[in-house]
């Protein structure tokens, strides 16, 4: 009977040993690329939460608690949605999206949790007159951290944006801007109406250059203004009283200089 060939066993070793290899090898590298890709993914799914996590809504306005009142307007940011919508100071917010509220918190509470470019429906009492108010809420970097020029501008202005107000010591105001005058242009580019204007000066930084071109009924020509933030062009300043003159009382000789001959007379004849 034949023996088995030494060589052909070793063969048949070394076959099996490959194989084992083989597998060994494909389960380790499938081991390893899911780790890669596991480690990879929670970063990227991170990312992409904080990508898709939707702006706080901010109103533009300051608010003051009442009490029992409840809520009031203090201050309206010029050009903000609160504007554009109407809001005015002395208005008491009674509900927002038909959920009544009591103080300032319940107030940015909801208006934060509404979301920015959502519109929301506040209830307002005005001087005791009620009614709903739809206003496009924005995100507050858009709306306190934004510069600003320092003008209010009209909605009806025919071509560029028509000036109504111009803050005292703002941009504006040191740039020559006046009431009435029309911005047709901002740094060489056409503006169409109000909303652009706003759109181009908020999206510009605090202290950047402005050339303004003007026309002034009719006068046109370019001014340039260096704008400010909207948190130091619209901050409210303490009103100046001017002070009392002081008034000397007046001599003997001025009284009689300043009577007529009838109340000289007058006087003359009391004293006798």
């Amino acid at each position: 009977m034949t023996e088995p060939c030494p060589c052909a066993a070793a063969v048949h070793h070394i076959r099996q040993s490959r194989w084992l290899f083989a597998v060994v090898a494909a389960i380790i590298t499938m081991f390893v690329a899911s780790a890669t890709a596991a480690q990879s993914e929670a970063p990227r799914a991170s990312r992409v939460r904080r990508t898709a996590a939707p702006a706080t809504g901010a109103l533009g306005v300051r608010l003051r608690d009442l009490g029992a009142a409840g809520v009031e307007i203090a201050a309206v940011l010029p050009n903000s949605p609160a504007a554009d919508a109407g809001l005015r100071a002395g208005d008491r917010i009674l509900r927002v999206d038909n959920t009544p509220v009591a103080n300032s918190r319940e107030v940015i509470r909801l208006v934060s949790a509404s979301g920015a470019e959502v519109q929301v429906e506040l209830e307002i009492d005005r001087q005791g007159l009620r009614g709903p108010l739809e206003v496009t809420l924005a995100s507050p970097g858009n709306v306190f951290r934004r510069a600003a020029l320092g003008v209010t501008f009209s909605k009806t202005s025919y071509g560029g944006a028509r000036v109504l107000r111009v803050l005292p010591d703002s941009p504006a105001a040191k740039a020559g801007l006046r009431m009435g005058d029309r911005i047709l242009a901002i740094n060489g580019e056409k503006v169409v109406d109000y909303r652009e204007a706003i759109s181009r000066i908020g999206r510009s930084r605090p202290n950047t250059p402005l050339d303004l071109q003007v026309d002034r009924y009719g006068l046109k020509g370019t001014l340039s203004a260096t704008l400010a933030s909207e948190a130091e062009v619209f901050a409210p300043r303490p009103a100046v009283r001017p002070a009392a003159p002081v008034v000397s009382p007046p001599t003997p000789a001025e009284v009689v200089e300043a009577l007529s001959p009838a109340m000289v007379n007058d006087q003359r004849s009391y004293g006798d």
